[in-house]
């Protein structure tokens, strides 16, 4: 069974969290960690799910074999509290490089981005569909 869905989001997709960072953005050193807030504007994405039937209790369920994520956003925003262990000025020069560059920091993280979040994807869309029978996904 093969199952796509594509998705837009007038809404902004806010992630918020932790990071942790030392090496290099393009040729410019970066360390820190702390609260960090990615902003992703006009979001689009698009799924594609590999499944597989298989037989548990004389009923049929799907089992996700593979899950693939693509995204498109129109801009990032990023926010990274406490970089160079707290320098106002660094680290506010580092945000408004990292935004004056967002489709070059785009383009590097989002195959991580993309994998990450298929692997999650998979994993929650394998505890649904083991749980439910495709007859109940799919009535006749």
């Amino acid at each position: 069974y093969k199952i796509s869905l594509d998705a837009d989001l007038d809404k902004p997709i806010i992630l918020d969290g932790m990071y942790r960072i030392k090496g290099n953005i393009l040729v410019l050193p970066i360390v820190g960690f702390g609260k960090s807030n990615l902003t992703l504007t006009n979001f689009r994405c698009h799924m594609a799910i590999s499944a597989k039937p298989i037989e548990k209790d004389g009923r049929t369920y799907w089992q996700v074999e593979e899950f693939v994520f693509k995204l498109k956003a129109s801009r990032l925003y990023v926010k990274l509290e406490n970089l160079f262990n707290g320098d106002k000025a660094l680290g506010d020069n580092m945000n408004r490089f990292l935004n004056d560059n967002w489709e070059i920091l785009l383009q590097e993280m989002q195959p991580a981005f993309e994998d990450n979040l298929a692997a999650a994807f998979k994993e929650i869309t394998n505890r649904m569909f083991l749980k439910t029978p495709i007859d109940l996904i799919l009535p006749n």
